[in-house]
């Protein structure tokens, strides 16, 4: 078994360095592949999670407070049994033991999996909504989510004045919310 450091494992996902990433998928995809398979799944549903639990990771290693505080494989299955946990509870096998591969070693590795799910899914859905927005809503969104002032992106796009910057921004991003809002993987997070 191969083991990452956790400066290899913030450098490859951050960098989206494609030999990384694919070592570490070839890594512990037999892994998580067996888990599937012993708990009511398919090697479909094993890559599927294993490409979920990876953009949950590229979320937290974006993060300067990353730290791993167990071995990188008890991350990633932790992460991996809490997805499997969720779509079994959406599958409705309510009930069902889940079975641990035995070759997972017994390290406690906390992970917050419902915050982090959501977080990954709140934030695919805003790049998702974000680039169907026409060019100007982008452009003014952009200048302001990098703390540009109204004055200053009036002056950058050649508008009449920071109130007009900030009408625009404000119908910009009632108009993404109401998207996002409207997407059934939104209403699944927060009509619980």
């Amino acid at each position: 078994m191969i083991l990452f450091t956790e400066e290899q494992i913030k450098k490859g996902f951050i960098e989206n360095d494609h030999v990384f990433i694919s070592k570490v998928y070839k890594t512990y995809y037999p892994i998580v592949k067996r888990f599937v398979l012993y708990n009511s799944g398919n090697e479909d549903d094993a890559k599927d999670l294993l490409q979920e639990a990876f953009l949950i990771i590229y979320q937290k290693v974006r993060n300067e407070n990353f730290t791993l505080n167990c071995a990188f494989l008890t991350y990633v299955y932790s992460i991996i049994k809490n997805l499997w946990l969720k779509e079994l509870r959406n599958r409705r096998y309510n009930g069902l033991m889940i079975r641990d591969v035995d070759e997972i070693e017994d390290v406690e590795c906390h992970v917050n999996f419902e915050r982090e799910y959501n977080f990954t899914v709140e934030y695919f859905l805003f790049r998702a909504y974000f680039n169907e927005l026409n060019k100007s809503c982008k452009r003014i969104l952009r200048l302001f989510l990098n703390k540009i002032s109204y004055e200053e992106i009036a002056k950058i796009l050649n508008l009449k004045s920071a109130e007009v910057v900030r009408r625009r921004k404000y119908r910009c991003k009632e108009s993404l919310i109401e998207k996002i809002k409207k997407d059934s993987r939104y209403l699944e997070i927060y009509s619980k």
